[in-house]
């Protein structure tokens, strides 16, 4: 039977097979439960507003089993900028050792989050990562600036795929097993953003 992460009683995350008895607090929070991202191998992650600033934690629907991936990565955490792929989930947050945003990894069996690489961070609004099968997108930062990347998930799988110079970034949607990115290209960023397309490959 599956289960069911949400948050009720003050905001505090709860877990229900669909039963009464199945249904139960699984722990006190740091501070208030904010939104469900996704249930990877039997373990939710979720966000927790902690003193304004967004947190990953997850839960295996024990209080033993809930905890922060680290309480030092904060940000505004959104659903737009998470995704799942190969049995991780992919998160954009706050750079907690300087400036800047850092693309993170956490697995259900591992304590806590990994950074990946650091990334170019847009409106949380937007969709600012894309997942295939095998790789996750990001407009990842380097001496070239702010470039789509492609990431297996370690730092050594990341590379950049593009090199389009002053460009105004939108947002990252998949089409298949590509990906489709919005920019717009030079000096004049008042003008429209227009759709660029990736298979993944370095230009």
């Amino acid at each position: 039977m599956s289960t069911t992460f949400f948050g009720a009683n003050s905001n505090e995350p709860w877990v229900s097979d669909g039963s009464s008895g199945g249904t139960h607090l699984v722990g006190t929070l740091a501070g208030s439960y904010l939104d469900y991202l996704a249930t990877i191998n039997g373990v939710a992650f979720f966000t927790v507003d902690v003193g304004g600033q967004s947190q990953v934690w997850r839960s295996d629907g024990t209080a033993g089993g809930t905890f922060a991936v680290s309480s030092s990565i904060t940000g505004q955490i959104t659903s737009q900028n998470t995704v799942v792929m190969g049995g991780a989930l992919f998160f954009i947050a706050a750079n907690p050792n300087g400036p800047g945003s850092v693309l993170f990894r956490a697995t259900a069996d591992a304590g806590s989050a990994i950074p990946v690489m650091p990334v170019f961070a847009i409106a949380s609004s937007v969709p600012q990562i894309a997942a295939t099968a095998s790789h996750v997108y990001v407009f990842g930062l380097d001496s070239h600036g702010a470039e789509l990347w492609r990431t297996d998930g370690t730092p050594a799988g990341s590379v950049r795929l593009t090199d389009l110079g002053m460009a105004q970034y939108g947002e990252l949607t998949v089409a298949g097993d590509r990906v489709v990115l919005m920019a717009n290209i030079g000096l004049d960023f008042s003008s429209y953003q227009t759709p660029w397309i990736s298979d993944g490959t370095v230009a």
